[in-house]
């Protein structure tokens, strides 16, 4: 076993349920650590308003599944799986975590989430309030690890991803919007608010979550630096939030989870065979998979730096 691997065990052996906290038919138990780590990236957001990283199209012609990063800042950067970058071409998001290392230049691998534009908004991305939802960040994960071990590339696919996306919008409102995430999110932006109110989690001694969808385990995001998940919270309870709200205003009951079934969840992934692969940042990809649980983990610098996990129900 790798050293990055036992890194990622050990990481997940220390995690710590806290209380739960439900609102309608979304649940969520948060997690602490009793690992102290010490590494606290500049997220992708503080990175881009800074106005020294920069996030363009690799040329002046474009690439759908990959962007060029600049970073003239002297810190590394966190890019979170998943994360929409809006502007350019096209608006994509991010198909793996990456450590963006400090004064560097670097092509990362993306996957579009506007289907049908193709043309300048603006030179540079900006970062987006937004999150690929939890149910397709689930599935673009798994074809990922299949391009992983069939083309040692980190490229999804595109057409399940415009497929899937259709299909929202389609669910989640009544009227005709543009095939895109962005115009799913603002057209459940009131429902979204909502939910947002019940859950809280920023200001707690926190790492991540486990999240419940109708009662069921959809995931979940665990981060190294109690930092780094307090500023992306937001952004995570959005994309499982997205999930939960039914187009005909049906309210799913709550169904009490067993704490020992919540357990078994987090055990589960120490039991997982792993993959190893370079990032193509700083640090260690790892992936796992099998019949019920799928995810991956970015490993840095003696950290479990962000580790994501779904269960397939």
């Amino acid at each position: 076993m790798s050293e990055s691997i036992n890194i990622l065990n050990k990481h997940i052996k220390s995690l710590q349920l806290g209380n739960v906290t439900s609102y309608k038919n979304l649940t969520l138990y948060p997690l602490s650590s009793s690992i102290n780590n010490n590494n606290d990236y500049l997220t992708l957001e503080d990175a881009i308003n800074s106005g020294k990283f920069l996030v363009t199209e690799i040329n002046d012609s474009g690439s759908v599944p990959e962007l060029k990063v600049l970073n003239l800042l002297n810190e590394n950067v966190l890019i979170i799986d998943g994360e929409e970058l809006v502007g350019a071409k096209q608006n994509r998001i991010v198909n793996a975590s990456l450590i963006i290392s400090k004064n560097s230049e670097q092509i990362i691998p993306v996957s579009c989430v506007e289907e049908n534009r193709w043309e300048y908004k603006s030179k540079t991305f900006s970062a987006s309030e937004n999150y690929l939802y939890s149910s397709l960040r689930k599935k673009k994960s798994c074809s990922i690890l299949n391009n992983l071990r069939n083309n040692a590339s980190y490229t999804s696919n595109q057409r399940e991803i415009w497929a899937d996306i259709e299909k929202k919008s389609n669910s989640q409102t009544k009227r005709k919007i543009s095939k895109s995430m962005e115009a799913i999110y603002a057209a459940q932006k009131q429902e979204l608010n909502n939910y947002e109110k019940a859950f809280n989690f920023e200001e707690g001694d926190y790492v991540g979550f486990i999240a419940l969808v109708d009662g069921k385990i959809a995931g979940c995001d665990i981060f190294s630096s109690k930092t780094v998940f307090s500023k992306v919270f937001k952004k995570l309870l959005r994309s499982y939030i997205l999930d939960c709200i039914n187009t005909d205003g049906v309210e799913a009951d709550f169904i009490k989870y067993d704490m020992d079934n919540i357990r078994k969840f987090i055990q589960k992934i120490n039991k997982l065979k792993k993959e190893e692969y370079d990032s193509k940042g700083l640090g260690k990809d790892i992936r796992f998979i099998n019949k019920n649980v799928s995810g991956y983990a970015l490993v840095n610098d003696n950290e479990a730096v962000h580790v994501a996990v779904f269960q397939h129900n």
